[in-house]
């Protein structure tokens, strides 16, 4: 990547975004799905992971990235 940055992604996965309440006999898990994407960002130092979730950020403006754990 531009940034020097090693990004790695992995899926397309489905994840239920809803609870798990029945309607009619189904689950809202069957009518409520997404798909998700697992990205790993990985670099020398903590700034240009940080320029990197950037440009990821500029590049996809529509996206929700969610960064849910950090080794630093």
């Amino acid at each position: 990547m531009k940034n020097h940055c090693f990004v790695a992604v992995q899926g397309p996965f489905k994840q239920s975004s809803g609870g798990d309440g029945a309607v009619m006999g189904h689950s809202y898990n069957n009518f409520r799905t997404k798909e998700v994407y697992r990205i790993l960002v990985a670099s020398s130092t903590n700034e240009r992971i940080e320029k990197c979730l950037n440009y990821l950020k500029e590049t996809f403006p529509h996206s929700c990235l969610k960064a849910t754990s950090r080794m630093f």
